[in-house]
């Protein structure tokens, strides 16, 4: 007993379609060594199983068919006809809406069936033969007269009225059967592919299947026979049953070759009976077309993802099958291949149902998609590779090796597949592309210049992430033995990853001339964390090397320590280590020597405020540390020495401390300088091969003890400006004198110390400056602003100053002393205050003379004059003037009336 409690449930128009398979099977159109196999004896079982019916289930179905008779044939087939009313053209005619319309229909068809059953000269001529062959074959047995009574069989019957109420029948509306025939093919190949109904309906059809009959497939003789009587009784037409085989082969898609030369083959089919429109048999309904269009549609995006992954879904069994490049034989191989046949698929779909996608532009996304997905999967397979080897750490330097891993994979397992295969099947495709075939140098290489450009994008891409990851990672790891020693990831780098960049480079380089991964960009400077390595260590030395500096010349008659020399003895090390390294990978253009000079900028900066500390030391913290922001901030705004004095004054509260300039001090500020010479001579040393990447480094260190010398005036005019203040207020001669010779003896002790100590060409800068600030205090004093300008105070000043300006004069320019030779540097300076001073003793009269005649001087200047020094001194004169008459114009009416000319305030 079938166990029916989980049959499946049979919908009416599965019923429907098993009914006529049935009817089929009745059918006299037989073959004879069909008439054996195609009876509902030996293809009952079969229909059932293909369906999965229980045999109440099958019963349920067939039993109207199995109660008739010969003598019952027409109540029957009448009945049978009502029940399945929609096999006839009436029930969509306008005549089914008569309610009266059954009872006509009914009649008629009785009508038709018993003129049959009176003349059977209608019937066909097997029909005839039939009769004929039963009467002679009936006189020979008792020579009976019932002949001309004998009634059709029910295979006649069925055959002729079947056939003759579905040629004339509608086709449009839904269509039972039609729908009848498609479920008889999926469940025919569903049974010749031992599954289950409507279970794995999807799955990929069997190679067997897989036959040139675009009717039937490979389908069992008796399944074919079925469909090809069921086509015949009920009208279904070539292009519908194209469309069924269509379906079938797009639903269950596979990229193999056989599928898709009969996907082309049906395609091209059902594009010819479109072209040559409406047949008597071959017209195409709308719901036709829609399916079509439907179907297509599916292919068209099954074949664009097995494009977006045809490394994956049409490589080659074996390249080594494949004939010689270039050949005949070669291009009829690749023509024939799965991966040429899905591209005509797009192409033809595209041209029937998309005319507004551009083919080559679908093609060259799916093939960059596909590259972008292989790219990132291979990253993640390796990556998983690391996890079940319980690497958990991926983010340190095993993302430098699984770089390297794909970029290896890429080389020695895709390259060759992308050159002799895929850029035959893909470049007659991208040559449609006007734009591409133009630009490029190699119109028959797009494919593999699009690969290459996708792989290169990503290999930039990844190696500008572990630039940013590794950029600011340590170089250094501290080992068992307390030494430094290079990170792993700096080992990574040179070992895997950079050898495998240059052999990609020069592989694309062998094809396209040119080399997509610049080893002169970020992977340049990762190369260039090399050398930071030893820097790193040297910087630790730098704190070691200043820590313990004693600040002694290096021999005599030098004026700098050790610490230069041993600074770029190291360097030196450093550039052999990284030169050998670049020979050794054959990088061209000297990239990692050229990177490790832009990178030495940050050693030198390091030293150099490894000093700058060393000589900020004796002042409390947080003073320390604004001096250094004043000097970083002047250096990044390229202010003047004048403006960073005036900051320092400002800003800088300065302890009480001995202000004497040092010489520690002297040497410190001295090896600074000293290690810009020898960057200089470092440069020159190897052929300038760093090119401009140390002329920054080297305005930078010029920069750093300008401001040094300018903070040494600061800290000597802490002591020297409330002297100068001293000196101007003090009321008798004796205190005038006591605090001018204390002054004047400061500024000789440093000035004597600093012209034994400081290199050459710092002590007249710092001897400029000094003379400078010395200047500034005394016309601070002298020139105030108005609103604090008193004028016996004032004249005391310039009083007292008389006999300072003697003294200062015997310090700068004195007869026979070491800075009589510096006279030409501070004379302008020495002259304004001078100058100033003399314009005090001036009368009403003569400032006013002496202000116009230098007014109508400078009133018309030429553009040169006004970039002369001279020029620029003269108008200091001329503002300093007005500044002292400005003093005077309450006390004078000649030198009101004159500024008041001169709308001077």
């Amino acid at each position: 007993m079938d166990n029916t409690e989980h049959r499946p449930i049979v919908t009416s128009d599965e019923a429907y379609a098993i009914i006529r398979a049935i009817l089929c099977l009745y059918s006299p159109n037989k073959s004879p060594e069909m008439q054996c196999n195609t009876n509902e004896k030996k293809m009952g079982p079969i229909i059932k199983k293909a369906f999965g019916l229980s045999n109440e289930q099958y019963n349920e179905i067939s039993e109207k068919i199995l109660e008739y008779s010969s003598e019952e044939v027409t109540a029957s087939e009448l009945r049978l006809r009502y029940e399945w009313r929609d096999n006839h053209p009436i029930y969509k005619s306008k005549a089914f809406k008569d309610p009266q319309g059954i009872e006509k229909w009914q009649k008629k068809e009785l009508q038709d069936i018993k003129m049959l059953l009176r003349d059977p000269s209608d019937l066909d001529l097997n029909s005839k033969l039939q009769k004929k062959n039963g009467a002679n074959h009936n006189n020979n047995n008792n020579n009976s007269n019932n002949s001309e009574k004998l009634k059709p069989s029910i295979q006649e019957i069925f055959g002729c009225t079947l056939k003759k109420h579905t040629l004339d029948k509608s086709n449009s509306g839904k269509d039972n059967i039609h729908t009848g025939y498609k479920i008889l093919v999926n469940a025919f190949i569903q049974y010749s592919s031992q599954e289950v109904y409507r279970e794995d309906r999807y799955q990929p059809l069997k190679a067997s299947l897989l036959k040139k009959d675009l009717f039937n497939l490979g389908l069992l003789p008796e399944f074919s026979w079925v469909l090809n009587e069921y086509s015949i009784l009920y009208g279904i037409r070539d292009f519908y049953r194209y469309l069924v085989i269509f379906e079938v082969l797009t639903t269950r898609f596979d990229d193999n070759l056989d599928q898709l030369t009969l996907l082309l083959d049906c395609l091209q089919k059902l594009q010819e009976i479109k072209k040559n429109g409406d047949c008597e048999n071959n017209f195409i309904t709308q719901d036709e077309d829609s399916l079509f269009n439907q179907i297509s549609s599916h292919l068209f995006n099954n074949l664009v993802a097995r494009i977006g992954n045809y490394r994956l879904c049409f490589s080659p069994n074996s390249k080594e099958k494949l004939p010689p490049p270039l050949t005949r034989e070669y291009e009829r191989v690749i023509k024939s291949q799965p991966i040429t046949h899905a591209l005509n698929l797009m192409k033809i779909i595209i041209t029937e149902v998309f005319p507004d996608i551009v083919y080559h532009q679908v093609v060259i996304k799916a093939i960059t998609e596909s590259n972008e997905k292989e790219f990132i999967r291979l990253l993640e397979h390796f990556e998983s590779n690391l996890t079940t080897k319980n690497i958990v750490n991926v983010n340190d330097y095993n993302k430098i090796n699984l770089l390297s891993k794909v970029i290896d994979f890429i080389i020695t397992k895709w390259f060759d597949l992308e050159m002799y295969y895929f850029n035959a099947a893909f470049t007659p495709v991208l040559k449609e592309s006007k734009e591409k075939s133009q630009s490029s140098k190699n119109p028959e290489k797009l494919h593999l210049e699009l690969v290459f450009d996708t792989f290169s994008n990503f290999i930039n891409k990844s190696v500008n992430d572990i630039y940013h990851i590794f950029s600011k990672a340590e170089h250094t790891v501290i080992v068992s033995n307390s030494k430094l020693e290079p990170s792993p990831w700096i080992t990574c780098l040179f070992t895997e990853l950079v050898p495998l960049l240059i052999k990609y480079n020069d592989i694309v380089y062998g094809v396209f001339k040119k080399r997509p991964i610049p080893l002169e960009g970020d992977i340049s400077f990762l190369t260039g964390q090399f050398i930071l390595n030893r820097v790193t260590i040297l910087n630790n030395n730098i704190k070691n090397l200043i820590k313990k500096q004693q600040w002694r010349a290096n021999g005599k008659g030098l004026f700098h320590t050790s610490s230069p020399i041993d600074l770029f003895e190291f360097i030196n090390q450093c550039y052999n280590h990284i030169q050998q390294l670049e020979v050794k990978l054959s990088i061209p253009s000297n990239p990692m020597t050229r990177s490790f000079g832009l990178n030495l900028g940050d050693t030198f900066i390091f030293y150099v405020k490894g000093i700058r500390n060393k000589i900020l030391e004796d002042i409390p913290n947080d003073q320390s540390k604004l001096v250094c922001s004043i000097i970083d901030r002047s250096i990044s705004n390229k202010i003047t020495s004048k403006q960073l004095f005036l900051q320092f004054v400002e800003e800088v509260k300065l302890p009480k401390i001995n202000n004497n300039i040092t010489e520690t001090m002297c040497y410190q500020i001295n090896d600074i300088e000293h290690s810009r010479i020898l960057l200089s001579d470092f440069d020159q040393q190897y052929d300038g091969i760093f090119k401009d990447s140390l002329n920054e480094m080297y305005i930078t260190l010029k920069d750093h003890w300008n401001c040094l010398l300018t903070y040494y005036v600061f800290k000597l005019n802490c002591y020297i400006k409330p002297i100068i203040q001293s000196i101007s207020l003090s009321l008798n001669e004796n205190s005038t004198i006591i605090s001018t010779k204390e002054l004047t003896q400061f500024i000789e002790n440093n000035l004597a110390m600093s012209n034994q100590k400081l290199q050459g060409n710092l002590f007249p800068v710092f001897l400029k400056r000094l003379f400078d600030a010395i200047v500034l205090d005394m016309i601070e004093i002298i020139l105030p602003l108005k609103r604090n300008y008193i004028k016996a105070i004032n004249a005391r000043a310039l009083s007292n100053f008389k006999g300072l300006m003697i003294e200062l004069t015997k310090v700068f320019h004195g007869e026979g002393d070491k800075t009589s030779s510096y006279f030409d540097l501070t004379l302008i300076e020495y002259n304004k205050i001078k100058t100033i001073m003399e314009l005090f003793s001036f009368s009403d009269e003569q400032l006013v003379e002496f202000h116009e005649n230098l007014n109508k001087a400078h009133s018309t200047p030429n553009a040169d004059s006004k970039n002369n020094d001279n020029y620029q001194n003269h108008n200091n004169v001329l503002k300093e003037c007005a500044t002292i008459m400005s003093y005077q114009r309450n006390e004078s009416k000649l030198i009101e009336k004159y500024l008041t000319k001169l709308k001077l305030d």
